[in-house]
């Protein structure tokens, strides 16, 4: 297995596939049902097209079977750190430090970009990532943000992680 940065020709389809199906295990019971019952494949080709500099792949033989994106803080309030956006995987894959492997990855990718600080966002009610995230050095701050997901108000909450 091994976990590398994007390369041309790797297929952002399969990419999109991938959050596609994380959203569908990872977000039920989160996210209202219906929402994910019809989130299509390739919601995320266009925008994972803009993010290819800041997207790291898990290859498992010619499979792609997980993917981080990462990037300067999207927040005024956090000009200067690092953000870690979205660390996805195929269900299967759940569970055998893969994820951690791409989240070290992204955060050391972006301290090599100078970002000595990073931050995410998790749904609160996403109780299976916060605790990974926790497991893997960062804390949750008590900032709060409001989302809408298929018609549903959500609550983010922001962790914060400071390389060490």
């Amino acid at each position: 297995m091994e976990i590398r940065k994007y390369k041309t020709g790797d297929d952002f389809a399969a990419i999109s596939r991938i959050y596609a199906m994380s959203w569908k295990r990872a977000y039920r019971g989160i996210v209202p049902d219906a929402y994910l019952k019809a989130l299509k494949e390739n919601r995320w080709e266009t925008l994972l097209q803009k993010e290819r500099d800041n997207l790291l792949l898990a290859i498992d033989g010619a499979e792609i079977i997980g993917a981080a994106t990462y990037g300067p803080a999207r927040e005024k309030k956090y000009h200067g750190w690092g953000e870690v956006v979205s660390v996805y995987l195929l269900p299967a894959a759940f569970r055998q430090g893969i994820g951690s492997r791409l989240l070290r990855r992204a955060c050391k990718e972006l301290e090599n970009l100078g970002y000595s600080q990073v931050y995410l966002w998790v749904l609160m009610e996403n109780t299976a990532a916060r605790r990974f995230y926790e497991a893997n050095g960062f804390r949750c701050n008590g900032d709060t943000i409001i989302c809408e997901i298929g018609g549903k108000a959500l609550k983010e909450t922001r962790y914060l992680y400071d390389g060490k």
